[in-house]
Formats: structure tokens, C-alpha cells, sequence
């Protein structure tokens, strides 16, 4: 489980960026890092369905992954999960506790959605990680989903004040 969150992290959150008029490509990898600098990450396995198996992360609490073996694309569901529930420390860092855990203002603060919450974009246009759609699941949700170029460029701005994950 612990190479799939990093390999999610890195998948969702790597793209090019503009930045300072120049194109970048950004590789974002999660590594084992020292204590001081690490977002302790619990992780649990599911086989079957047991009621609450919601992933999360409050950036208060410690962030807590679950695995859902029942899932027929579990793999795929928990990279990306691992990507969007790191992404809450990520946007804190950068624009605080509302923003982030009302998913830029697509949820309430308890993640229920709202008259804003947007209905996903048309195929092909890309899935922003870090909101909240209406509707079911759309073509290519795990293809388009990414960290949008500003989310990764806050992400730049904020780099060594954020704990980016271990596994370890």
C-alpha cells in the first residue's frame, strides 16, 4: 500500500507549469523523510464493506488511508485518494484550513455538497483533484484527474513548510 500512495502522489500532483513566464515540468515524489518533516500516514486494508471507509485528512488528526479490496478498481481509487487527501496539507500550507476542507469551496467544512459544487468538467477537459462534482463517475475520471497548475505552484511556494508523507 505504501508505494501505491507514493506512486498516487506522484501521478496526481507531477505535471508542467508555467511559472515565472517559463514552462516547467514538476516531478512531485513522496519519500521516507526524518521525523521532523514527516505526515504520519495510517493505513488500513478492507476486503469487504464495513460501514465508515472514508479516507481523510483534517491535517489535525493524523491522515488515515483505506484501501478497499472490494472495490473493482481499488488500486486506481486509492493513488488517487492518497494524492487528493495529501493535497489537504498542501492547500492549508498555502491558503489555510477553509479552503482546504471545503475543497476550495465545493463542500461544507464536513465535505457535504453544496449549491457550488460543480458538476464534472466535459470530457476531455481535466478533473481538478482537489474539488468536490455532482454527478456519477464521468469518462476518463482517473486520466483527467490532476493537481491543477496553480494547486502545484502553491505547492512550490509553500515547500519546506509542509510535511510531504512517509511510510515509514
Amino acid at each position: 500500500m505504501c508505494n501505491l500512495l507514493k506512486s498516487g502522489i506522484g501521478q496526481y500532483w507531477s505535471r508542467r507549469i508555467t511559472r515565472n513566464g517559463r514552462t516547467w515540468w514538476v516531478n512531485v515524489q513522496a519519500t521516507d523523510a526524518s521525523a521532523k518533516y514527516r505526515k504520519t500516514v495510517k493505513m488500513k486494508y478492507y476486503k469487504r464493506d464495513k460501514g465508515n471507509t472514508r479516507s481523510h485528512n483534517s491535517d489535525i488528526l493524523r491522515m488515515t488511508m483505506k484501501y478497499l479490496k472490494f472495490h473493482s478498481d481499488a488500486d486506481k481509487s486509492f493513488k488517487r485518494t492518497a494524492a487528493h487527501e495529501i493535497g489537504h496539507s498542501f492547500l492549508k500550507a498555502a491558503k489555510g484550513t477553509t479552503y482546504s476542507w471545503t475543497h476550495k469551496g465545493t463542500s461544507t467544512w464536513h465535505g457535504k455538497k453544496t449549491s457550488n459544487t460543480p458538476r464534472y468538467p466535459a470530457y476531455p477537459q481535466e478533473i481538478d483533484l482537489m474539488k468536490y462534482y455532482k454527478g456519477n463517475s464521468v469518462k476518463g475520471y482517473y486520466s483527467r484527474s490532476k493537481a491543477v497548475e496553480i494547486d502545484v505552484n502553491r505547492l512550490i511556494d509553500v515547500a519546506g513548510k509542509t510535511s510531504t508523507g512517509s511510510c515509514g
